[in-house]
């Protein structure tokens, strides 16, 4: 049975590899070319002339970075994925988590509709969506978002956080809480 699953698996990994070299497939925030190692691994998978769906313990590994969920769906005619099952995306030190990710491999985005949280080593945030632009190297959280970075808490309804930098720029009314001090700025209760 272990051979069996090394030939689908080997199968599987060329028929992914072939679609990365046509550009169908990239990770988000790639920097290479196309042409890089992209593994897809799951319990069962289904391969059509246009779509791919994994489901169960699924893992997708490239040089970038891994996603994580329990079921992906891939429509290479519109360029876009879906991952389910408590996906969790971890790339260049950040964790993104959500209810599902809705993928763009196009413009290389990813979009959290609900439940969204992001973490680094110093920087926490949750918010009820996110959209990871990988293009561009941030991320952008929106309704009740909370960030909490080196103690000071920032609340809001929309947060630019830049992934390179963790610069954190907050639109529209916002409250910083600094620690220790009890200064707030932003809204009054």
């Amino acid at each position: 049975m272990v051979k069996r699953r090394r030939n689908n698996g080997l199968t599987i990994l060329v028929t992914i590899l072939l679609l990365v070299n046509l550009g169908s497939i990239s990770l988000l925030n790639a920097k290479e070319t196309p042409k890089e190692k992209f593994e897809i691994l799951a319990n069962e998978m289904v391969l059509d002339k246009d779509t791919l769906i994994a489901k169960g313990e699924v893992k997708i590994t490239t040089e970038q970075g891994k996603m994580i969920g329990d079921r992906f769906e891939a429509d290479n005619l519109e360029s876009r994925g879906l991952l389910t099952g408590d996906p969790l995306l971890i790339n260049e030190g950040w964790k993104v988590s959500g209810n599902r990710f809705e993928i763009n491999f196009d413009k290389e985005e990813v979009f959290v509709p609900q439940n969204a949280h992001i973490e680094s080593k110093t920087l926490v945030a949750d918010a009820k969506q996110l959209l990871l632009l990988g293009k561009k190297e941030e991320v952008i959280l929106t309704g009740e978002v909370t960030v909490i970075n080196q103690k000071r808490k920032l609340t809001g309804d929309k947060v630019v956080i830049d992934l390179q930098t963790e610069k954190i720029k907050s639109m529209g009314r916002s409250r910083l809480t600094l620690p220790g001090d009890g200064l707030n700025s932003g809204a009054e209760e």
